[in-house]
């Protein structure tokens, strides 16, 4: 069985709304008086195949997709206040 590692970005997640996402992200942390600011927009893709006497039982596939924002306020990494201003935010 061969394995490829390929580096190649997968073209469902780049027609997502990356920057308008980042950007709204970013704004949102400066405005809450963020000195500094990072986002991480990631999709992690899993398959799962159980098999049964080499014959396939289960199998399933999930995608999951997240925005992580860190941020520095008054010198300090991840404010719980501007956290809870920023999930606020993540919901609407």
């Amino acid at each position: 069985m061969s394995l490829t590692n390929s580096r190649a970005v997968d073209a469902d997640f780049l027609a997502l709304a990356l920057t308008t996402t980042a950007d709204a992200a970013i704004s949102t942390a400066k405005s809450a008086g963020a000195s500094h600011v990072d986002v991480r927009i990631e999709r992690v893709r899993t398959g799962y195949l159980q098999l049964r006497d080499a014959r396939p039982e289960t199998q399933s596939d999930d995608t999951v997709t997240g925005v992580g924002v860190r941020v520095i306020v008054d010198g300090t990494w991840d404010s719980p206040h501007l956290q809870k201003f920023l999930l606020k935010w993540l919901r609407n």
